[in-house]
């Protein structure tokens, strides 16, 4: 299996920073802060395909800057 078969991301309980990296038993051995470049990917992803996702989270609907920042 290669190496990147074994790639995880997870958030941080404590920090809410998103990491990518390696863990055994439930402990990164490996890790890198990657918050910035998710959002950065999820966002072009949402922008270019105008998907909507819902999660036990909540909904995750793109707008794009200038839509949806009008004042009343």
């Amino acid at each position: 299996m290669a190496k990147l078969d074994k790639l995880q991301i997870w958030v941080s309980p404590l920090t809410n920073t998103i990491y990518a990296g390696y863990a055994r038993e439930g402990v990164a051995t490996e890790k890198v802060a990657i918050t910035q470049q998710a959002i950065d990917a999820v966002g072009a992803h949402l922008m270019k395909t105008g998907d909507k996702y819902e999660s036990d989270y909540g909904q995750l609907i793109f707008v794009s800057k200038g839509e949806g920042n009008e004042k009343s």
